[in-house]
């Protein structure tokens, strides 16, 4: 596809040591993180954006803590929805919000080694705006949720490769470079998804076409200690 963009990925051995046993199901799943992880994103976010969001850490965190729990929170919704009619689907969305579960509660621990309390929180203006904007272009289709979910998830781990590379040689650098290897396998699990239910060109059209919209989005949002 002509708008694919491609970040390098480094592994540190010891960063695997912050996720749960979710995570392996999902890797043979979703297939490995090459040395290039590609993620479908027409407007990169420039690596100057790390450093706004770094400005303040717990609040950085605690949006964090939010899409993590909201993310688990959709795997649920997808395996309850369309379970009785893709057996398999609602398998790999339970291990799913396993795994987001278990970030959920890294993002907790972090805030509170931090000095930060957990709190209720305002939601998150960038996937709701995607939602609606690819349901009213696209009917919100089946086809368009799994993509939906898709971009979501390669957004953040395009992120967490920022935060990543900001944060070398930081505990929490090594945990963001494996959410980045993580939220990858996300993406590339619901491409794959989208693909196997609903054939590769249809799943391909519906990609480039979810791409433009989600790139005029990230356009327009301001930067801040939020993670999109």
């Amino acid at each position: 596809m002509p708008f694919w963009m491609t970040y390098p990925h480094r592994r540190n051995g010891q960063a695997g040591r912050h996720l749960d046993p979710h995570r392996e199901y999902l890797r043979a799943r979703a297939g490995p993180v090459q040395s290039k992880a590609v993620l479908h994103l027409r407007n990169p976010t420039p690596p100057a954006w790390a450093r706004t969001a770094l400005s303040d850490p717990r609040a950085l965190l605690q949006d964090h803590r939010y899409c993590e729990g909201k993310a688990a929170s959709s795997a649920r919704a997808f395996a309850r929805r369309y379970g009785h009619k893709w057996p398999s689907l609602a398998t790999e969305m339970e291990a799913l919000a396993r795994e987001e579960d278990a970030h959920f509660e890294l993002c907790t621990r972090l805030l509170k080694e931090r000095g930060g309390a957990p709190a209720n929180h305002h939601g998150n203006p960038y996937i709701a705006l995607l939602r609606r904007r690819v349901n009213r272009a696209g009917g919100g289709t089946e086809l368009d949720q799994l993509v939906v979910a898709a971009f979501i998830e390669a957004r953040s781990a395009e992120r967490f490769r920022l935060l990543a590379d900001d944060l070398q040689c930081e505990p929490l650098g090594r945990v963001y470079e494996d959410l980045f290897a993580s939220e990858s396998r996300h993406h590339a699990l619901f491409v794959r998804l989208a693909a196997d239910l609903f054939g590769s060109p249809a799943a391909h059209r519906r990609i480039e076409a979810v791409s433009r919209i989600e790139g005029e989005i990230v356009a327009a949002r301001p930067w801040g200690a939020f993670l999109h």
